[in-house]
């Protein structure tokens, strides 16, 4: 208060009485007046009265436990008391011990101090610093990628901070609860909603690490460095740098995460990675995954990566393979030692291009694509009803299994078996690296380089899980077997003799050792040779397989085999005729490779199947 304004007119009043005082009568007509003495008051600046009592000081102390992927030794930790998110230097801080226990004590004049914990340390850079590939989404709403911030910085700094509320325990769950309640107060929802949703993020966290609600932040170094933490933890981290904040609901890494969890787990477990190589891979199975929680939870309407196959996709891929004349719009190429063959139907379906690779040197025919009226019908061993069925016919004992897709993966089932057939598919985009390296792999002498392909194709791979053996209804070889007290009393010359004709004046050398049959020709050189094997069939029965081996490193993949089936037959046995499909889901087995695409849309397929002839040098 500015007391010299309160005092002037006081003096000037005793001014003007001192004057009056001096005007009148004579001074022996007039008593002696005594005039006061006026001290005008102190003019500095006021001071807070003094009541005798000094200000207070509060003591207060912090103890915990620090925990990051183990005890967070060495580490600052500090009270950040005006809440920046800084450890400043006149801010009251400690350091852990070797077990990340810490504490912090301090005085000052507020009795209940708001603040919160932050550690800061000095971490060795993580092993690898690969992240999955971040994309632009297609979420509704999305917003721009964000550049995330990581615990462990590229400098190999870490940091983690906590609320007070959870009794001076720092650790990443804090860590996580921070970020989502700083987000969750800054939206404009009801207090009601917000609180419901801080009550989320517990329920979601304690779910995903496996933690009792109760004492959920209280992670010790122990919990952080278990198999199943050290999992979550991960998988969160790699969600959140996928979908790299663009989902602007709130709680959206949580809830995708929660959603997909136990099938990204499956996918890391039934691989043959580590974990670190899993995540480095990123791959495009657990990409799916996360787009179809996102899809399921309302975030977006399509998937949000290029590569997964949506229902458009499906419909021209199928639509191409699943056809009566076969594949169309398909170009298919076989590559085996010395050789490479390929085909490939007209735009019309009317003719098929056959075409071989030998010495950069292509020969290739048309065939004309016909239409049979009747096709005989087949049967397959089913596994489950223990008989042969032909497509249409039913069992008690077996129910036709409903095809589905799984992501990029189209399930359907060798004809009325349980055997499934995988069609993969791969999608790719004409300036994808991977679609450069397919078309930089293949023969230099098809020039696939020189044309214009469309803009996206469809990569497919079909991988038949196990062994199939079908044959003709009423229409095979039956064989009658001599007397065998074993099966395996059956010699090359039996199977000469049973499964071959050759004419007399063919010279036929039969090898026990090896199991070989040799035609030979005058000079002791190799015309034919064959190999047998008696193997167990797909029903469990012994069969014969009897393979052509072939006599040039250029026919290295023209292998034929014939398959008979032993089977009781009145008192003996007999050898009956059957095809026998090989399962191609084993990593060896090279598969071809198969392109296929939207002619509706690019009208591509009569560009290469004229680019194809046009390389033609012989025609046979």
């Amino acid at each position: 208060m500015d007391f010299s304004q309160q005092w002037r007119p006081s003096l000037i009043a005793a001014a003007l009485s001192i004057v009056l005082m001096g005007c009148g009568s004579s001074d022996s007509d007039n008593p002696e007046v005594e005039i006061p003495e006026i001290t005008p008051p102190d003019t500095s600046t006021p001071t807070t009265p003094d009541t005798g009592t000094p200000a207070t000081d509060f003591d207060h102390q912090i103890a915990g436990v620090a925990a990051y992927q183990g005890a967070l030794v060495g580490a600052t930790i500090c009270a950040d008391l005006n809440m920046n998110q800084a450890c400043e230097t006149d801010e009251p801080s400690a350091m852990t011990d070797s077990e990340g226990a810490y504490q912090i004590d301090w005085q000052s004049e507020v009795e209940t101090p708001e603040y919160y914990l932050l550690a800061n340390w000095a971490a060795a850079s993580s092993t690898s610093n690969k992240k999955p590939q971040v994309m632009q989404l297609r979420f509704k709403g999305a917003t721009q990628p964000k550049q995330l911030n990581t615990i462990i910085n590229a400098a190999g700094f870490g940091s983690l901070v906590a609320s007070s509320e959870y009794g001076g325990a720092i650790n990443l769950l804090t860590n996580i609860k921070f970020n989502r309640k700083v987000e969750i107060q800054k939206s404009e929802l009801e207090e009601s909603q917000k609180t419901a949703l801080l009550t989320e993020v517990d329920t979601l966290l304690a779910r995903l690490f496996a933690l009792q609600p109760s004492n959920l932040y209280q992670v010790t170094p122990a919990n952080s460095v278990s198999d199943d933490f050290i999992i979550t933890e991960a998988l969160y981290n790699y969600v959140e740098q996928v979908l790299a904040g663009q989902i602007p609901a709130l709680l959206a890494l949580e809830n995708v995460l929660d959603v997909s969890f136990d099938d990204l787990k499956a996918l890391l477990e039934d691989s043959e990675f580590s974990l670190e190589e899993f995540i480095d891979s990123d791959p495009l199975a657990a990409r799916i995954l996360i787009s179809n929680a996102a899809i399921s939870l309302g975030y977006t309407e399509s998937h949000i990566d290029h590569r997964i196959m949506g229902e458009h996709d499906w419909d021209i891929l199928l639509g191409n393979i699943i056809s009566e004349t076969g594949f169309k719009n398909t170009f298919t190429l076989s590559s085996n030692v010395g050789m490479s063959s390929f085909s490939l139907h007209n735009s019309a379906d009317t003719k098929q291009l056959f075409g071989f690779l030998v010495d950069d040197v292509v020969t290739a025919f048309e065939m004309n694509i016909t239409s049979n009226d009747y096709e005989w019908p087949t049967q397959c061993w089913n596994t489950t009803s223990e008989s042969w069925m032909t497509e249409d016919q039913t069992s008690p004992d077996f129910t036709k299994p409903t095809p589905y897709f799984d992501g990029n993966t189209y399930v359907t089932y060798y004809d009325n078996t349980p055997v499934e057939i995988h069609f993969i598919s791969h999608k790719l985009l004409k300036t994808d690296e991977e679609w450069d390296a397919i078309i930089n792999s293949t023969p230099q002498a098809l020039a696939l380089n020189d044309i214009s392909w469309p803009e996206v194709s469809y990569r497919m791979e079909m991988q038949l899980t196990e062994n199939v053996m079908c044959r003709e209804v009423d229409n095979y070889d039956i064989i009658n077997l001599p007397e065998y007290s074993q099966l395996e009393q059956i010699n090359t010359a039996d199977i000469v003799d049973l499964f071959f004709d050759f004419d007399d004046s063919q010279l036929v050398i039969t090898n026990d050792v090896n199991n070989t049959i040799s035609v030979e020709d005058g000079l002791g050189t190799p015309l034919e040779v064959y190999h047998w094997e008696l193997l167990d069939s797909p029903n469990g029965m012994p069969m014969i397989e009897i393979t052509t081996v072939p006599l040039e490193q250029a026919n290295a993949g023209l292998i034929d085999h014939r398959n008979y089936l032993i089977e009781d037959f009145l008192d003996g046995k007999i050898a009956t005729q059957f095809d026998l499909y090989k399962a191609t889901i084993d990593e060896s087995t090279q598969l071809p490779l198969m392109l296929t695409y939207d002619e509706d849309t690019y009208e591509f397929t009569d560009v290469l199947y004229q680019h194809l002839l046009g390389l033609i040098s012989t025609q046979p």
